[in-house]
């Protein structure tokens, strides 16, 4: 079965170790994450609680599970079953100019299919994507996602990334 698959990349100047550190520190993700809310310890294999809260979505909690966790360079987190998995992940790879990272979702089963078919736009994910990594490199503000939940346009989306990568 075929997953569904989204990411995108950036480059914050700032060195990875200070990126690693503010990605594991789940308790201080209200500080800079307006979007996620983790619960739970930071390493391989632990259960975590996971939430999200982007647009018109409400706060759901879920059960996760840390499946990656490979210091300072991968964090992985399971979420669902075999009918709907959801894995995100996040890379970092340090380069001259500071860090590069690189942060995705993937969806396998058969409901996820079912559900990118007829409900779901993948595409609908790269405002909060582009905002999530805005709010990581400390820009949260100018880079907030449409909070009516409808994507942007095309130049938004492009002011966005252009925030992003600065």
């Amino acid at each position: 079965m075929s997953e569904i698959a989204y990411s995108t990349e950036l480059l914050i100047r700032q060195p990875a170790q200070v990126i690693w550190r503010r990605l594991i520190s789940f308790d201080e993700y209200p500080s800079w994450n307006p979007y996620q809310k983790i619960e739970g310890e930071a390493k391989a294999g632990a259960k975590v609680r996971f939430s999200v809260s982007w647009g018109n979505v409400s706060r759901k909690s879920v059960p996760a599970r840390i499946t990656a966790f490979d210091a300072p360079r991968r964090l992985e987190f399971t979420i669902g079953w075999p009918g709907f998995r959801e894995r995100r992940w996040i890379e970092l790879e340090p380069v001259e100019q500071g860090v590069r990272v690189r942060h995705g979702v993937r969806f396998t089963g058969w409901l996820a299919q079912i559900a990118f078919k007829y409900k779901l736009r993948i595409e609908r994910l790269e405002p909060y994507y582009d905002a999530w990594g805005a709010a990581l490199a400390g820009r949260a503000r100018s880079a907030a996602p449409p909070q009516d939940g409808k994507p942007m346009n095309r130049r938004q989306r492009r002011a966005a990334r252009r925030k992003a990568g600065s």
